[in-house]
């Protein structure tokens, strides 16, 4: 996430009693009776009653018959274009399988553009330039489009605007 954003995350949690230790790798896990034990560098043990461990997610392709159809697909993801259409232009894909972003708002914004090519025949194109982006903690962290840094990383000079969601009125009503 963006520092700002994130800093604010971790102040929030810090003050909510939460520890938070960044930079640290885990050496090794082990049982101590009941206990998870955590061993990290720098002389750091944790204890924990449970481990959540979160590798990230990968498309299930499984059963699609993508090789039988000739729709080429890697590790990722099936590849598409930026009509959504595979590498058979008569096969369409959008979503978790195609990428690139794991977002239920952005599977829905992928669905529309194959609706619209596919059965209206009314060609339209994937734009990622503003993707809304939330991690859904609490409080909220969200953003559209790039970060600041990444803006910085293109060479562009960038032009934040921000607002907090104490400022909206449906955030007030939730």
């Amino acid at each position: 996430e963006d520092p700002e954003l994130a800093d604010a995350l971790q102040n929030t949690l810090i003050a909510e009693g939460m520890v938070i230790h960044t930079s640290t790798q885990v050496q090794r896990t082990y049982r101590n009776n009941d206990t998870v034990m955590v061993d990290c560098g720098d002389g750091l043990t944790l204890e924990a009653s449970q481990i959540l461990l979160a590798t990230g997610r990968q498309p299930n392709l499984e059963g699609l018959g993508l090789e039988a159809a000739g729709v080429k697909y890697k590790r990722q993801g099936i590849s598409v274009d930026r009509r959504q259409r595979t590498s058979q232009k008569h096969i369409y894909a959008c979503g978790d399988v195609c990428g690139p972003y794991a977002f239920t708002h952005m599977a829905e914004y992928q669905a529309g553009i194959v609706i619209s090519n596919a059965i209206f025949r009314f060609p339209k194109k994937t734009d990622y330039r503003v993707v809304p982006w939330v991690t859904y903690t609490d409080p909220e962290l969200a953003r559209v489009g790039l970060t600041e840094q990444q803006v910085r990383e293109q060479g562009i000079e960038p032009m934040v605007l921000r607002f907090e969601f104490k400022d909206i009125d449906r955030a007030l009503t939730e």
